[in-house]
């Protein structure tokens, strides 16, 4: 009776020792330290991803600090006890599974396959066994890098509503409640046993996952973050999610079946888009043709039929279909039969980049400009042959900021004309007819 009640003084006093109060801040509230945090967190990393081979991915790492540097107070935070920070280089290991895994601490870990998924494309799917080694955003392509920012940030979001200190904290207790039974009960149970070992703890989880309501409300974070960045935003999340459905669609599998973790692939994409619809105020919609779409552009669609055609989103911007005047490109995308995924991906990019320029009351016709890449990269990097539509957006701190739409193949005589003039007298098969329908779709679907 007394071990009985020895016990159970002792449980009580380990979970009642860190019950969240109204004036209790962030970790706070937990029995583990940061400390233990990122020291639990880095064993795990080192014991099962840096003893395998790997190496640092330089492009990676920079989209990993662009987001710290960007959501410093929700990322990085002291709240007078506990120290919670991440600033890490990503490694990328060979393994074979399409994932990433922020562990404790901030250690991030891409495999090549996720790399390779956001990377490349094929029938909305991706291709397999993809050579390169290494990222560079410079050459990797705005959409693919959308794609893995919005799994970073969905990773980031992890650490922001401290998923892993809430696991990690009830498996501490769980640990010393054990090591406390085998005290008083020696023979009954062994403490050893119970102790489930803090790496293999920390690694399932990373790798895993949490539960489905973790997964969701990391996702709603994620769309946050994404919703607040320039470059990228929250139809980079769309595309990924309807790349992974289609993935699993071209492999006969369900893409809206829930595994034990984590919510289906196109649920999370309907998600995306609610969140967009929602953040335009229902200016900006991501949805599939129309049955009378379908027949007016039945010369458009034929070229989907081969792939993917009733699977296709397209976006609509107050009321219209998005550069609706383009009968050859009724979505507003550059469109060619070998280029189905990507021209998808830039729907969705698009569709992200205008809700947000909706949301700041910015997306105005003469808030439109256009940039060269090798000016938009201070004269460093890239051609002054292709560039950037961009809003002008104004911050409240003073000065401006470019919310970028998307990228373009012209140089600035070609995008001024496809403002002013349209496209008469370019060729409807030719590429630069591709971008100046897009130049011009951005434009017609600013207001005035």
């Amino acid at each position: 009776m007394k071990k009985t009640l020895a016990v159970a003084l002792l449980t009580a006093a380990i979970f009642t020792g860190s019950v969240t109060t109204d004036n209790i801040n962030h970790a706070q509230a937990y029995m583990i330290t940061c400390a233990q945090e990122r020291n639990d967190g880095y064993n795990a990393y080192w014991e099962k991803v840096l003893s395998k081979e790997h190496y640092k991915d330089a492009g990676l790492s920079m989209l990993y600090k662009n987001v710290v540097y960007m959501f410093p107070k929700m990322l990085n935070f002291d709240d007078g006890r506990h120290k919670r920070w991440v600033d890490n280089d990503v490694v990328v290991i060979d393994n074979g599974t399409t994932n990433a895994s922020m562990y404790p601490g901030g250690y991030m870990v891409f495999t090549k396959s996720m790399l390779d998924f956001c990377r490349t494309y094929e029938n909305a799917g991706y291709i397999s066994g993809y050579k390169k080694r290494g990222s560079d955003p410079d050459t990797t392509g705005l959409y693919a890098n959308g794609m893995i920012m919005g799994v970073l940030c969905h990773e980031f979001s992890h650490h922001i509503n401290e998923d892993y200190l809430k696991r990690m904290d009830k498996n501490r207790k769980v640990n010393i409640l054990g090591q406390v039974i085998g005290m008083f009960t020696p023979h009954t149970t062994n403490a050893a046993a119970v102790q489930l070992g803090a790496a293999m703890f920390v690694h399932n989880l990373a790798v895993n996952g949490y539960s489905k309501p973790d997964e969701r409300d990391a996702d709603e974070t994620a769309m946050k973050m994404m919703s607040q960045m320039t470059l990228y935003g929250v139809g980079d999340i769309c595309a990924y999610h309807y790349r992974s459905g289609n993935t699993l669609r071209l492999k006969n599998k369900d893409p809206w079946k829930e595994s034990k973790t984590h919510p289906s692939s196109f649920g999370r994409m309907k998600k995306a888009q609610d969140y967009i619809k929602k953040m335009s105020d229902g200016k900006v919609k991501l949805r599939n043709y129309s049955k009378a779409e379908m027949k007016k552009y039945y010369q458009y669609t034929n070229k989907l039929n081969q792939s993917y055609s009733k699977y296709e989103y397209v976006l609509e911007v107050n009321g219209k279909l998005f550069n609706e005047g383009m009968s050859n490109y009724p979505a507003g995308y550059a469109l060619d039969n070998e280029n189905n995924g990507l021209a998808q991906d830039r729907t969705f990019h698009i569709a992200g980049q205008i809700a947000s320029a909706v949301e700041s009351g910015v997306f105005k016709k003469r808030n439109i400009r256009y940039i060269s890449a090798n000016d938009f990269n201070g004269g460093t990097r890239g051609s002054k042959n292709s560039g950037y539509v961009y809003v002008n957006c104004p911050k409240k701190s003073g000065g401006s900021v470019k919310l970028i739409i998307d990228r373009v193949d012209l140089d600035e005589s070609y995008y001024n004309r496809s403002i002013k003039e349209g496209l008469k007298g370019i060729s409807p098969s030719s590429s630069r007819y591709n971008e100046m329908t897009v130049a011009k779709g951005i434009y017609d679907a600013a207001e005035d």
